[in-house]
């Protein structure tokens, strides 16, 4: 009789380590294609704001080309956007992502999360709210990559906010750990998707969607990055809470 646990076993190891490297291949090949892009949409960027910068404001006809130059800035801002994003789920992936930790006050990390949020917010009519108990308490960390991480949970908060609610950004901090908690008044978070909160791929397979899904990834695996954590407080009718923690040194 066969052993049916070891045939499946024995057939299951080399499908998935060919699945494995066929999504290092995946991982690569998409790490390369968006890092080629980024140059093109530079320049995209750089042009539009030179347009937008040099037009005349007077003829009809100048207000449509300012139109359409503002309307080509956006969407490469945003192709901008998803490209980083996806570049940054790429490197954590592979485990490629450099930190370069230095000392930080608190609440010039949160603030500057806070500016970057300030346009999407203000276009929906909702408020960014920084409740920092200890402003100048300094913590050790990368903070271009915290600050994305902020940015990244409070791009999510906004979005599923309404006006004229508020998202509030809440940062503690003590001599061991540093936490920023954000919070929105959305609709929550459904209970089938609680348990995939963090898996990009699930994310990416959902339709429709806005954006690349990567978001919550990313905060996640930038918070493991420096040894610390992702995790959802709360979830119900009233909003959601997430919050990020990493050590203090």
């Amino acid at each position: 009789m066969l052993d049916h646990s070891m045939t499946a076993s024995h057939v299951s190891a080399p499908d998935d380590l060919h699945e494995a490297r066929a999504r290092s291949r995946e991982v690569e090949v998409l790490d390369v294609v968006c890092h080629d892009l980024k140059d093109p949409l530079a320049a995209i960027v750089m042009g539009s704001a030179f347009l937008l910068k040099t037009l005349p404001q007077d003829g009809a006809n100048d207000v449509r080309v300012r139109r359409l130059a503002l309307a080509m800035q956006r969407s490469a801002d945003r192709m901008n956007r998803l490209v980083k994003n996806m570049l940054d789920y790429t490197r954590l992936e592979r485990g490629r992502i450099e930190l370069k930790r230095a000392e930080h006050e608190l609440g010039a990390l949160v603030d500057g999360a806070a500016l970057r949020l300030s346009a999407a917010a203000a276009e929906k009519g909702v408020r960014i709210v920084c409740d920092v108990l200890e402003p100048g308490r300094r913590i050790w960390c990368d903070r271009e990559r915290i600050e994305e991480a902020i940015v990244q949970l409070g791009t999510n908060a906004v979005r599923y906010t309404k006006a004229p609610n508020e998202v509030t950004l809440r940062a503690r901090g003590d001599d061991a750990t540093a936490s920023v908690t954000v919070t929105d008044h959305g609709p929550g978070i459904k209970a089938d998707r609680v348990a995939h909160l963090f898996d990009a791929e699930y994310h990416m397979r959902q339709l429709p969607r806005d954006g690349t899904g990567l978001g919550l990834a990313i905060a996640h695996g930038l918070a493991v990055a420096h040894g610390g954590a992702l995790k959802l407080d709360h979830t119900g009718e009233s909003g959601s809470a997430l919050t990020i923690t990493i050590p203090s040194r």
